[in-house]
């Protein structure tokens, strides 16, 4: 799965694969904090929805059709060079910074194990819950090439290569995002993100992410 042109894949992927479907509009003041990414409900119902989509399709209808829910977006394009939000996930919730990429489809974090090649990360290292990824389940099967077979009871292991020299590999799992709405209403929904075994990032993008930590010290 091949990255757009102008992303990074620092530490972080920002571009949720929820189980239920969000549309992102972003909207940014100059080039310092006055920004903001802005994730307005999106309802939509197709064939071999699963039942945990539709339960989350059903909370967001309750949220109401007016609501956003709205990150402050942090960051800078020079000389940082990227921008990054503060998601809430787990139970109990905890905050996690995530880069924003247009250019890619999965969200992913590093997890809290023994990791090959990962990079120290501004925040906790993520645990994830225990709700593995079936192979078969549909949203899987957008992280693999067609014709892949899945053996029983196999949970979703994936490997993403971007066109930058950035990789990741791991295993998807369910876990709950906290939804803070503009209104004053919130929701759980459990969304599907990566749990990161294996990354690979560019010498260039540690160098801009250190700085980027050392600068908001």
């Amino acid at each position: 799965m091949a990255k757009g042109k102008t992303g990074f894949p620092v530490l972080l992927l920002v571009q949720l694969v929820a189980i239920v479907a969000l549309s992102m509009a972003a909207t940014a003041a100059g080039s310092g904090h006055g920004g903001g990414w802005s994730l307005r409900k999106a309802m939509f119902s197709r064939g071999g929805e699963s039942s945990s989509a539709a339960s989350s399709s059903m909370g967001f209808n309750r949220v109401g059709s007016s609501s956003s829910v709205v990150f402050p977006l942090h960051g800078n394009v020079y000389p940082i060079g990227f921008y990054n939000v503060t998601v809430y996930i787990g139970q109990p919730p905890k905050p996690y910074y995530l880069d924003v990429d247009t250019g890619s489809d999965l969200t992913w974090l590093q997890c809290d194990a023994p990791c090959v090649q990962c990079i120290e990360a501004p925040h906790p290292y993520y645990r994830p819950s225990n709700n593995l990824v079936p192979c078969k389940d549909p949203i899987c099967a957008s992280l693999h090439p067609p014709g892949h077979r899945c053996k029983e009871n196999e949970q979703c292991d994936y490997e993403v290569e971007y066109a930058d020299g950035g990789s990741s590999l791991g295993v998807l799992v369910k876990d709950m995002f906290l939804l803070n709405f503009t209104n004053g209403k919130y929701h759980n929904p459990h969304l599907a993100l990566g749990f990161v075994l294996l990354a690979f990032v560019l010498l260039l993008f540690y160098a801009i992410d250190s700085s980027a930590k050392s600068s908001s010290k």
